[in-house]
């Protein structure tokens, strides 16, 4: 899948104020979510009406400024949010290793890992938890289709047979992100993420997991922060196709 020109070109997102949002509006499909990894931006849709409106309340001023650019696309500008954050969150391939309590709990237990084993599942189960906020019917459509492509990936954590917990997000060149994560059981979704970094690290596929912005749990996996001009030199670096790694069912033991 290619995106042509992007819509980020002549658009500074290293020198973007990560108070407020870098962009309102667009029209959100595989090509524009892909454009906007592959640029360093980062979008956020919002789940229902009521957030829209809370969106034009904030932000209408800024737009109004000239402080918020507003992207072409149908519909209300303020159901959508381009964001450039600072500092980014990411996980250190050579670093990622689960805290001592999640290392003894996947320890008691038969977990294991697998990648893209169950995309939909993956995504579905990510809706669940976190709706409503920014997997929105097109959000979700767009990363299917971004899978169909081999560009969006899922990582899966089981407990015997059972899925327990996970994320998805998107893998191109060397640059690797988890947009959102699930847990069906405790700390599962830490899990994910160190699996996905660990990974990378042994194809030597990616320096980092990019996170995105700093959360509970960046913190609890002890994710480090890359300087904006930094990360985005990086990401923009990359080749454009899929990420290639052991995508097998591992034991999550090993990630201590």
């Amino acid at each position: 899948m290619t995106c042509g020109r992007t819509r980020w070109q002549g658009i500074d997102l290293a020198a973007a104020d990560p108070a407020i949002p870098v962009a309102v509006g667009g029209t959100v499909t595989a090509e524009s979510v892909l454009d906007a990894a592959r640029s360093g931006a980062v979008l956020l849709p919002a789940g229902t009406r009521g957030v829209a409106q809370l969106n034009r309340r904030k932000y209408a001023p800024l737009v109004d400024d000239g402080r918020v650019l507003v992207l072409p696309g149908p519909g209300d500008p303020f159901a959508c949010l381009w964001w450039s954050p600072q500092p980014r969150a990411v996980l250190r391939a050579d670093q990622a290793r689960l805290p001592r309590s999640t290392r003894q709990q996947v320890s008691r237990h038969d977990i294991t890992t697998t990648i893209d084993a169950c995309f939909a599942g993956a995504l579905a189960a990510c809706v669940a938890a976190h709706w409503p906020t920014w997997l929105t019917p097109e959000v979700q459509a767009a990363y299917l289709d971004l899978h169909a492509e081999g560009l969006a990936r899922s990582v899966e954590v089981w407990r015997g047979g059972e899925l327990v917990g996970g994320g998805i997000g998107l893998g191109f060149g060397a640059a690797c992100s988890m947009d959102t994560s699930f847990n069906r059981e405790p700390n599962m979704a830490k899990v994910g993420v160190v699996d996905i970094a660990v990974r990378l690290g042994a194809a030597g596929a990616a320096e980092y997991v990019d996170l995105q912005f700093p959360s509970p749990l960046a913190t609890a996996i002890r994710a480090a922060t890359v300087d904006r001009p930094a990360f985005l030199a990086h990401v923009r670096a990359q080749d454009r196709v899929p990420a290639r790694f052991d995508t097998q069912r591992l034991p999550a033991r090993r990630l201590g």
